[in-house]
């Protein structure tokens, strides 16, 4: 692999000189700023054999430089071995960001040349500028990308189904974005995240990998919707007539350019300098008189507000999901006790293989992350890029197991840490249950309505500071309804942003999951899905009161928790938890998972 990546690099620097480019950047993106890309726009891939979902390149007439942060920094070392592209630890001490390295190693008028339809309008004007002070040029190129990509995969062609399981109407929809939209000063809103054309128009997909959703762009004015899709995509009458009922105008994909900067044209159209590509503002630049209003999309904050029906759904849904995981584990101890050895990979398989069998289930939410021993201490390890580990049950040490599934009545994402093994250290017990207490705190917490995400994380760091630890990712994240496992605007992590958007409010779907991790032994780390509800038991509050409902259903491993390091506050809250497990979870497991069930979910 190593070779043909030498290649492909030779080749391209081949296409710069050429272009007289002198040097390239490549962002792991789409024209979508998607987490997860289609296969057609896996370029940095193609070019560096790197599978992490977050990266940028930097290539010159000598040199090729891959950023990417520490939750890949061990799989980017071995896949980048022997291509001659250096890593840079984005964040690690001494390392310059990739806009400062440009600043610090390139030369007045030189050229910087990128893909406008792969950074986002925000990341641009920033780039340029930072250049410009330098008398460095940024110019863009989209078809670089077509003539160094030998056997380019084609676009995905899935058909697009209509979804409204638990969905406000399309006109709901509609109606609320365009009162936003008018707030905001604008006639006209212009979209191109696909998880956000997926919730407004109530339609689903199959174009990424681990999120349902289709490419397309969506154009809402005041009296008009237009979708911009391959038309092979919306054939079927179902879609068609729900696209008619709607007052949908159907835009094939490829005229999108001359009609998008027709319809724009006079209008004060609302974009998201975050969400929408440069090649989006150039278009309106060259073309259309539109007067742009940068500003939040209001699509992003209404899909992050789950109606009572979405929670409802997935209530149901996290007992399928639980159920599925139950089982695994049961299946799991089996096999230790038969002697056996499974590879992390087998164990991913055979967890999807369980959640295909509940009700509702589509695919997994992402690729699972399933971790044994020292593995389990990068925080998005991948059995299928790691070296695939047998679970050894004489090593007495961790196996972590982060997945969730896509299913018809929700997006679910959890993770659980097991001992394999006759008896965990001292060490161990001590981490894990730090781990568990940060859980508890923020599970367990009430709360002022309109509180940041920031607020609430330094709650579940506590317990790990305790005992002298941290971890370096955010607590929580949201999550989407059938949509992406992650979702903005509202995070809980110390880098939340302090916006109005940004708030915990009723509605939100969120991720509990505090982490430790301790580099070549073992890691920890323990996540439900939460979301804020009032709590009606602060009625003399002087201000109204939140707390978090666990919405996850799945028990913790018992062997490793510590109870002389607990509150009697924390023990009831896992006894009560577990028997909230057992009372939903057990009419719907097979006799095996039962019996593990009774046993995994004992009083602590």
């Amino acid at each position: 692999m190593s070779s043909a990546i030498v290649s492909r690099l030779q080749n391209l620097r081949r296409e710069l000189q050429a272009a007289e480019i002198d040097v390239w950047l490549v962002a792991n993106a789409d024209p979508h700023l998607c987490e997860y890309l289609p296969e057609c726009w896996k370029f940095l891939q193609y070019l560096s054999g790197f599978t992490g979902s977050y990266g940028s390149m930097v290539i010159t007439a000598e040199r090729a430089l891959l950023w990417t942060d520490s939750r890949y920094w061990e799989q980017a070392e071995r896949q980048l071995a022997g291509t001659g592209i250096e890593l840079m630890r984005l964040g690690a001490p001494g390392v310059d960001s990739m806009k400062l390295w440009l600043q610090k190693h390139l030369d007045k008028g030189q050229t910087v040349g990128c893909d406008p339809l792969t950074v986002s309008e925000s990341f641009h004007r920033q780039l340029e500028i930072a250049l410009s002070e330098r008398g460095i040029d940024l110019v863009g190129d989209r078809e670089l990308m077509n003539r160094v990509w030998d056997e380019r995969p084609a676009a995905s062609v899935h058909p697009v189904t209509v979804f409204e399981n638990g969905q406000l109407s399309v006109a709901e929809k509609m109606a609320a974005v365009r009162r936003r939209m008018h707030e905001a000063g604008a006639d006209a809103l212009f979209l191109a995240s696909l998880e956000d054309i997926a919730w407004l128009t109530n339609l689903r997909g199959r174009d990424i990998e681990c999120t349902p959703v289709f490419t397309a762009y969506f154009l809402l004015t005041d009296d008009k919707a237009t979708l911009y899709v391959d038309s092979r995509k919306i054939a079927s009458d179902d879609v068609q007539a729900h696209l008619a009922k709607n007052h949908i105008e159907a835009v094939d994909y490829t005229e999108r350019r001359k009609h998008i900067a027709e319809a724009l044209n006079g209008r004060h159209v609302l974009l998201d300098p975050l969400s929408i590509n440069h090649g989006v503002y150039e278009l309106l630049d060259s073309t259309s008189a539109a007067f742009v209003i940068a500003g939040e999309s209001p699509t992003e904050v209404l899909k992050s507000r789950k109606s009572k029906a979405e929670l409802e759904l997935l209530r149901e849904t996290m007992r399928e999901d639980g159920a599925a995981l139950c089982e695994f584990f049961a299946k799991l101890d089996e096999m230790i006790f038969e002697g056996l050895a499974p590879t992390e990979s087998e164990l991913a398989q055979m967890l999807h293989d369980e959640r295909a069998k509940r009700a509702g289930f589509v695919e997994d939410s992402f690729p699972a992350i399933v971790a044994f021993g020292a593995n389990a201490a990068l925080p998005h390890y991948n059995p299928v890029t790691g070296n695939n580990a047998a679970v050894d049950y004489d090593a007495g040490t961790l196996l972590l197991i982060d997945s969730g599934g896509q299913y018809l009545g929700g997006t679910t994402d959890i993770t659980r840490t097991v001992l394999i093994g006759r008896e965990a250290s001292d060490a161990m017990k001590t981490d894990y249950t730090a781990i568990l207490r940060a859980h508890i705190a923020l599970a367990n917490t009430v709360f002022p309505k309109g509180v940041f995400g920031s607020q609430l994380d330094t709650l579940a760091r506590a317990p790990l500071w305790e005992i002298g630890a941290d971890f370096g990712h955010g607590t929580g994240h949201g999550v989407g309804f059938f949509l992406s496992v992650h979702e903005g605007p509202v995070s809980i992590s110390p880098r939340t942003s302090v916006k109005e958007s940004s708030r915990v409010v009723p509605g939100l779907v969120l991720s509990n999951e505090p982490g430790l991790y301790r580099a070549g032994k073992y890691g920890i780390r323990t996540e439900n899905l939460v979301t804020p509800l009032s709590d009606e038991t602060m009625i003399t509050a002087m201000q109204p009161m939140l707390h978090f409902e666990t919405l996850s259903l799945a028990p913790f491993d018992a062997r490793l928790i510590k109870t002389a390091m607990m509150t009697p506050v924390e023990i009831n809250w896992v006894n009560d938890y577990h028997k909230r497990v057992k009372e939903e979870l057990m009419p719907l497991l097979s006799p095996r998972a039962q019996k593990w069930l009774a046993r995994a979910a004992d009083i602590i």
